[in-house]
């Protein structure tokens, strides 16, 4: 089962160092999974995972820092000082009764039998502290195919934990692979499974899916049945969802065109926080299902998604209630002021690819964004501290500087500190009399 050939790259000092630990106390020591998989394949590997016949209170008593991550399951992290990493127990597991976990979890001192509990043949390879490789169930082989396999039976893989079904859809958009028909087809044959994993999950996996290449996997995911057994209100999108996957492209260049395309735009918009990606998706499914801000927002909440994406999307929407092309100067004005120019800027790239009017409305934002006068109400040319100088108190001094930046926005004035407050000046006894009537500034 060793090979000679191929090897994983050479492992740093301190993951090497657990290996070395658990090997000195007469243990075996393999590393295992995702970390192995990728370093195969020439990817940087971030997080490395360990399989040992230790038991987990030996390996807490061999190391200084370590913190019980999952005792129940096997697993200690060790800390080395640099990073985490996951110690687990060769082990066995039984029937999953509520298709999420093992009923129950027994150690082992074998290898082979804690490889074949795993979901894809890909991830079920183990390599020594040389980097030797161990395949007992043809990895290497899928992985030189770039397929997607599950170890011994699929339908038995699946059974056990549905979540195992969007997984493999998620691997497919981030390693790029194709699903093994039997696989494929098991997939479908025990979809309902999801009902019983639990929404937060499905989102993790889905974030995961959304934050590579997604589009790779959209034939399958939009098509599937899987959608028939997500969270309200996913199951009413699918029609549409199925239709959406022409914008994508149903060949493998056209899919590389539009990702090429996707991923340019959304660093060209210097997009950053870590979950853009995921606001920029669920507002292009938007726009492909029709769906209200309700139902987006809703969709976003039942995968346990951060306020933040609700936000994002809320803002997007309140945008696209008319096509950017018919934006009038000040539209465009009053868009790019207060808001996060990203967010205006996929608008127009998402009108751009979904409609058929062939107007660059990603070409209008970037004209209209050099020339906009007004992004925010700090850069107004004047302050708080020199409209309360002219007799402005409390909510007077914050309704003046808005005043003003409207009137930027208008173009009826420039921004320049001397007409801005000569502008000012000439309104305060409307602004006093509208506060003396309750109202606000008009």
């Amino acid at each position: 089962m060793t090979n000679s050939f191929p090897r994983l790259p050479e492992l740093p000092d301190d993951v090497s160092g657990v290996m070395r630990t658990l090997l000195e106390h007469g243990s075996q020591a393999y590393l295992v999974g995702g970390c192995v998989r990728d370093g195969l394949r020439g990817q940087p590997v971030y997080d490395y995972d360990i399989a040992t016949d230790a038991r987990p209170d030996r390996i807490q008593q061999w190391f200084p820092r370590t913190l019980a991550t999952g005792l129940r399951h096997g697993t200690v992290t060790v800390w080395t000082g640099k990073r985490p990493v996951e110690v687990t127990t060769f082990r066995t597991e039984s029937a999953y009764s509520d298709g999420r976990r093992p009923d129950r979890v027994t150690f082992t001192d074998d290898l082979v039998q804690d490889l074949a509990r795993r979901d894809f043949t890909v991830n079920a390879m183990a390599a020594d502290i040389s980097g030797h490789i161990i395949d007992p169930f043809g990895g290497l082989a899928d992985l030189a195919q770039r397929c997607l396999r599950a170890v011994g039976n699929a339908r038995h893989r699946f059974a056990e934990d549905g979540l195992r079904i969007v997984r493999a859809l998620r691997f497919v958009s981030q390693l790029g692979f194709a699903i093994e028909p039997q696989t494929l087809t098991a997939m479908h044959q025990e979809a309902q499974r999801l009902q019983s994993v639990s929404n937060e999950r499905l989102g993790q996996e889905m974030r995961r899916m959304v934050q590579t290449m997604w589009w790779l996997a959209w034939p399958l995911w939009s098509a599937g049945p899987w959608l028939t057994v997500y969270p309200h209100p996913w199951p009413k999108w699918q029609p549409a969802l199925r239709e959406g996957a022409a914008a994508v492209g149903t060949t493998e260049a056209a899919q590389a065109r539009f990702g090429r395309r996707w991923q340019t735009v959304l660093l060209d918009l210097g997009w950053q926080h870590e979950w853009a990606t995921v606001s920029a998706w669920m507002f292009w499914l938007s726009r492909l299902t029709g769906a209200s801000t309700d139902e987006t927002v809703e969709a976003i909440r039942r995968f346990a998604w951060p306020k933040q994406v609700g936000r994002d999307v809320q803002n997007m929407m309140s945008l696209a209630v008319e096509d950017p092309v018919d934006w009038s100067d000040c539209a465009w004005r009053e868009a790019l002021f207060e808001r996060p120019a990203a967010l205006v800027g996929w608008v127009c790239f998402v009108f751009d690819t979904l409609s058929p009017v062939t107007q660059n409305r990603l070409a209008m934002f970037r004209d209209r964004l050099r020339t906009q006068p007004l992004h925010r109400l700090s850069e107004l040319a004047v302050n708080g501290h020199d409209v309360a100088a002219l007799g402005l108190r409390g909510k007077q001094v914050g309704d003046a500087l808005r005043l003003l930046a409207e009137a930027v926005l208008r173009s009826e004035i420039e921004n320049e500190r001397y007409t801005l407050l000569q502008w000012l000046t000439q309104r305060l006894s409307d602004l006093h009399a509208s506060h003396r009537e309750g109202g606000g500034l008009r």
